[in-house]
């Protein structure tokens, strides 16, 4: 079905019955009772933000809400393309996608444009494409195809100049932590730090974030010496910046630090603070999503699955208003993480199963972490065999992305899981 007004009157009507909604209930906050009743009779076609509200109010996904020609109705016209603005409609074009949870229709059509500009040789539209096809793979999970495109773009001249050699190069440090490359991770964070261009108070709002890359590297790799001062430096200059959306980063990434570092009620207090300035609405739809599952897995790690699970429970939800697999399977590995804690290990190890052995596994740090999981569900299953097979599996892993103290410690796990 094409995204018509009388199509999506038809739909919108029949899903709000579905779920019991009145039309004053469906308008919430955001439309008026009167304008879902024109929309239902299809006389209005509905802007980019009331259907991201409508889709999530009726937990649907924009596409299933506009039907399957949904991507015409935010398509650049050809007045756009002739009159030489061609790069700069696809990136809007591109970004109405991504907000409409389809990752997949806007790398497509960044990737076009930037085929484009590059047989035009266009140096600045190359680099805005890039910039902006960047945080599309970042978001999709195409970690290994982000990493060559940004070892692309720090090769060129138009990065020479800091406010953009230095943003690009900590995506580069991140990408390589979420491929799983630690060491290299950490090479690049160390270098990047020692850089004096990261004084400027202008730039203060990336060293924060390379912090934050520096300390989950650390972390990862077991070598927690410096994982406190880091952290007291991360909050301090987030702190600088009077960004509230910074600020609650810091003190989100100071929570995953904390429950590493064993001190778990110290955790819960740094994920609160983070709570009470990254809110619904103030942030990204993906952006919200990954912090309500990254708080589920922090809570459960803490010892608190009672309140993980009001948090993953959201993630689920969100998670409705996307087309990303690789965070579908990232919900999948926290579920099973809240099962073996409410003492489901079997039920655990078939999730954990499906992430690690499925169609679609997680890869690099999301497989690693999954493995340690699914390698205690199947313990305290009693299926020692298969648990020390996954053990392998992650300590090899480990050794793989220089993670030396990790890899001994879960061959020292295999060698008493034996005994």
């Amino acid at each position: 079905m094409r995204a018509t007004q009388s199509y999506l009157g038809s739909r919108l009507r029949t899903l709000r019955m579905q779920k019991g909604l009145s039309q004053k209930a469906l308008a919430g906050d955001v439309v008026t009772p009167s304008y879902i009743s024109l929309l239902e009779a299809g006389e209005r076609m509905p802007t980019l933000d009331v259907i991201l509200h409508l889709a999530r109010a009726l937990e649907t996904t924009p596409a299933e809400l506009l039907g399957d020609d949904y991507r015409d109705v935010f398509a650049p016209n050809s007045t756009a393309t002739a009159s030489g603005s061609s790069a700069v409609a696809g990136q809007l074009y591109a970004r109405s996608l991504v907000d409409l949870g389809d990752y997949a229709g806007a790398r497509e059509v960044l990737e076009r444009e930037l085929a484009q500009a590059r047989s035009r040789n266009t140096g600045d539209e190359i680099l805005e494409l890039s910039l902006e096809l960047s945080r599309v793979l970042a978001a999709a999970g195409d970690h290994s195809a982000r990493l060559a495109l940004l070892d692309e773009m720090l090769a060129a001249d138009s990065t020479t100049v800091p406010a953009i050699r230095i943003p690009v190069a900590i995506d580069r440090a991140s990408t390589l932590r979420e491929l799983g490359r630690f060491g290299q991770s950490r090479e690049a964070a160390e270098e990047l730090l020692s850089d004096d261009v990261l004084g400027d108070a202008a730039l203060r709002h990336e060293r924060v974030r390379l912090l934050g890359v520096l300390v989950s590297v650390l972390c990862e790799l077991g070598e927690l010496e410096d994982v406190e001062r880091l952290t007291e430096e991360l909050r301090t200059e987030a702190a600088a910046t009077g960004q509230n959306a910074i600020i609650g980063r810091a003190h989100w990434l100071t929570g995953m630090a904390l429950v590493r570092l064993d001190r778990r009620d110290e955790a819960v207090e740094e994920l609160k603070r983070a709570g009470s300035l990254l809110q619904f609405g103030s942030m990204p739809m993906l952006d919200w999503l990954r912090f309500c599952r990254s708080t589920a897995s922090i809570l459960l790690s803490a010892g608190d699955p009672e309140s993980a699970l009001a948090w993953l429970t959201t993630a689920e939800a969100a998670a409705g208003v996307t087309d990303l697999t690789s965070e579908r399977m990232a919900l999948v590995r926290v579920r099973a993480e809240y099962e073996l804690a409410a003492g489901n290990p079997s039920e655990a190890a078939s999730l954990y199963g499906q992430v690690t052995e499925g169609p679609e596994p997680l890869t690099g740090l999301p497989l690693i972490t999954a493995l340690r999981g699914q390698a205690e569900a199947l313990r305290q299953s009693g299926d020692i065999p298969a648990a020390i097979e996954v053990l392998r599996r992650a300590a090899r892993l480990y050794e793989d992305s220089d993670s030396y103290r990790q890899a001994s410690a879960v061959w020292r796990e295999i060698d008493e899981l034996r005994a």
